[in-house]
């Protein structure tokens, strides 16, 4: 994805209220988040925006969190993390795309609605 792409992704997050601190696009997060076949996705609740999530920063914990919250195998579970929109290569293919690197995994929504906070 080119850098004007990512610079538009990462603007309507910021405009959504998805990026809360220092950059456009980092802040705290609220999505539907999916792991199956060894690749993670988050779609944020205010955007319906897609992001691949990195396998570093503190997904581990997200991952446990979801595997214990889940209750069928690639179920989404509303979850909140702390994290920035990163350009990244994607797992195939050429170029650069939008992608979430967790930095602080915050908690799994009890309710698990995707609503406005």
């Amino acid at each position: 994805m080119k850098r004007s792409a990512f610079a538009a992704i990462a603007a309507a997050l910021a405009l959504a209220g998805c990026a809360t601190t220092h950059s456009p696009a980092q802040g705290t997060f609220r999505g539907s988040y999916v792991y199956f076949a060894d690749a993670a996705v988050f779609t944020d609740c205010r955007t319906g925006s897609k992001l691949p999530v990195a396998l570093e920063g503190d997904n581990l914990a997200l991952e446990r969190a979801y595997a214990a919250a889940r209750k069928a195998p690639a179920e989404p579970v509303v979850v909140e993390v702390k994290g920035r929109v990163e350009s990244r290569p994607p797992m195939e293919g050429p170029g650069t795309r939008p992608t979430l690197v967790v930095e602080k995994f915050l908690r799994v929504v009890p309710e698990g609605r995707c609503e406005a906070r």
